[in-house]
């Protein structure tokens, strides 16, 4: 909960308890208690901004204030019903303030997690279009492959500008983000508008730090149906140690992607049919072009061709790529495919999307949640488990690792896990903590790219570490 929040709630039990005493009693401090209150209460809402779930809070914070400020200054007489009724209302408000805070403590504003690398971090979107490629999945021939694009990089320091909130509210961007998800969540749309203050750690077009050689270039992929949104503490985590990120949103397997123009798409991708496979296969293979266009578009940033301030500071020698769930069957699926790809990681993601006989020599680790490794055994159909085991296994046999995270669930590898404990509650998130989640996955995912890309570290993926005990190494097939 935020700062101005909490001193909201005391001030109000305070009040409640003011009004509790006697009427007479120390009015001096009633009204004190009360003016206190009510420039709060004004100060909260200018400050940090209001939300749904503080609604009893200010009300009653506002009722009490009045009351304090306009309590008569002579002796009331008390009788046992007058008494009996003052101490119900009293009570009886207590415990709806103390549900009203429960409900904003389980589903709180908060900034992502502060990147523990050396470096201030920038970030900047783009929109592209590849001309060469009508859009796969609509009708219109005339339509071209639209993405957007968002970069995470080390900055210079002090950057310009301001910290950039997850949401973007330019052009109503959170309106449409705040009703996709409310959609795909089936709750009311306002319930999640405090969304709008949660906020990052980067710096939106803040300068490049200049740097005496190349940053190593990494690609995150997102789930099927999620986008670009829930991956942003991970990617500034990683920018924060030397990596330029950048993350794709699939157009049309999203759960919304907003254009500079306005245009907003939904999720259109078809993945109800029975042939999971041959369907994995389709749309992995748009994600996958989406993903080889943007190599070569910074390809050519990094020959000078836009003028940027990234020519020359890409080291397009060093590309990795890490995807969860659908995106992390795809960035094995690239990894096998694309010689630029030099190592990757798949997060909790099926291998069903990808080509038959894929042979992978190149280092590749497969990071993998309790929960799913349970669910392929019971739902899952024998084919596919021995399909995807034979490729885990050849994998492992040529530089691959294999991990999983205990009290994990599917979500523990995004961004998500952060946004509420009652996750949980729903089975989206297991019962591990989603900072410490958030903050293991992010350094198994540092180590693995830091020992690949750049020759440092690897430690973590050695073997267990002690201070990683949820961290169990899987060389089992299933």
């Amino acid at each position: 909960m935020r700062l101005l929040e909490i001193l909201l709630i005391g001030a109000c039990l305070t009040m409640l308890l003011q009004l509790g005493r006697k009427p007479a009693t120390n009015r001096l401090a009633g009204m004190l208690t009360g003016t206190a209150g009510i420039a709060l209460l004004a100060f909260h809402l200018a400050v940090e901004g209001y939300r749904w779930q503080m609604l009893v809070v200010y009300i009653t914070a506002l009722i009490c204030a009045v009351l304090l400020l306009l309590r008569p200054a002579h002796e009331v007489k008390t009788t046992p019903l007058r008494k009996a009724w003052r101490y119900g209302v009293t009570i009886t408000a207590g415990l709806l303030v103390a549900a009203s805070s429960a409900l904003a403590a389980f589903l709180p504003v908060f900034d992502l997690p502060k990147p523990n690398g050396p470096y201030m971090v920038g970030t900047r979107t783009l929109h592209l279009t590849d001309a060469s490629r009508e859009e796969p999945l609509t009708t219109d021939p005339k339509d071209r492959r639209e993405l957007m694009v968002q970069l995470w990089y080390p900055a210079s320091n002090p950057p310009t500008g301001n910290r950039d909130k997850l949401f973007p509210e330019e052009d109503g961007a959170f309106e449409a983000y705040k009703q996709a998800f409310a959609k795909e969540l089936n709750i009311p749309g306002f319930a999640l508008d405090y969304w709008r203050y949660i906020r990052g750690n980067a710096y939106e077009n803040a300068a490049l730090l200049p740097s005496g050689k190349p940053y190593p270039l990494l690609l995150i992929g997102h789930g099927m149906g999620t986008g670009r949104i829930l991956h942003s503490a991970q990617a500034e985590n990683l920018a924060s140690n030397g990596y330029i990120v950048a993350v794709i949103d699939h157009t049309y397997s999203t759960v919304a992607t907003i254009f500079p123009n306005g245009k907003v798409t939904g999720f259109e991708t078809d993945v109800s049919s029975e042939d999971l496979e041959a369907i994995g296969r389709e749309v992995g293979g748009i994600w996958n072009q989406d993903a080889a266009f943007l190599i070569r578009h910074l390809e050519k940033v990094n020959a000078g061709e836009s003028g940027s301030e990234f020519s020359g500071k890409i080291d397009m020698n060093n590309i990795g790529i890490v995807g969860h769930s659908f995106g992390g069957a795809a960035a094995f699926e690239l990894a096998v495919t694309d010689p630029r790809i030099k190592a990757g990681i798949n997060m909790d993601g099926t291998l069903y999307p990808v080509s038959k006989n894929a042979n992978l020599t190149k280092p590749f680790l497969f990071i993998e949640s309790e929960e799913t490794i349970e669910s392929k055994r019971k739902h899952l159909h024998e084919d596919i488990i021995q399909y995807e085991e034979s490729l885990i296994k050849t994998t492992l046999q040529h530089n691959g690792s294999r991990i999983y995270m205990e009290g994990t669930a599917h979500y523990n590898f995004t961004d998500f896990q952060l946004f509420s404990d009652l996750l949980q509650v729903m089975g989206l998130t297991g019962e591990i903590n989603g900072r410490r989640g958030e903050f293991i996955v992010n350094q198994y995912v540092l180590d693995f790219f830091n020992k690949q890309l750049k020759g440092t570290g690897g430690e973590l993926i050695q073997g267990p570490n002690p201070r990683f005990p949820e961290v169990k190494f899987n060389t089992e097939l299933l």
